[in-house]
């Protein structure tokens, strides 16, 4: 029986970045759906069956921890990662409690693979 394709979640404001991410994920044998702002992010999750969410914390409209918080009641078994340039202590608690893992920014295609080999390779 063939192996179903992963969806993966990538929620990012900035173009660059976002088309930088999902080039970076296409080597991977991912279904990419994409997201601008939490409000998108959140539905995308209402509509789709996620494996892995790359979320930036920065978004208009809705932040990062506040689609992050909405998209594990739909999704509590899809692995949130947060994106993020900088984190203040405060923010590294609260995000401890939402997400199960956080990449700074810049970020590079050996970090990707880490996250990728650590919460996607070979789970059923």
């Amino acid at each position: 029986m063939a192996e179903s394709v992963k969806n993966v979640l990538i929620v990012e404001d900035n173009e660059f970045n976002m088309l930088y991410l999902t080039e970076v994920m296409s080597s991977f044998n991912f279904n990419l759906i994409c997201a601008t702002n939490g409000y998108a992010a959140v539905e995308k999750a209402r509509e789709n069956e996620l494996a892995l969410v790359l979320m930036d914390m920065k978004l208009p409209e809705m932040g990062g921890f506040e689609a992050a918080k909405e998209i594990k009641k739909l999704r509590p078994e899809a692995v949130i990662i947060a994106q993020t340039a900088y984190m203040l202590d405060s923010d590294a608690d609260l995000a401890q409690k939402i997400f199960d893992g956080y990449l700074i920014k810049p970020i590079n295609k050996d970090q990707l693979s880490r996250i990728v080999d650590r919460y996607l390779t070979d789970k059923e």
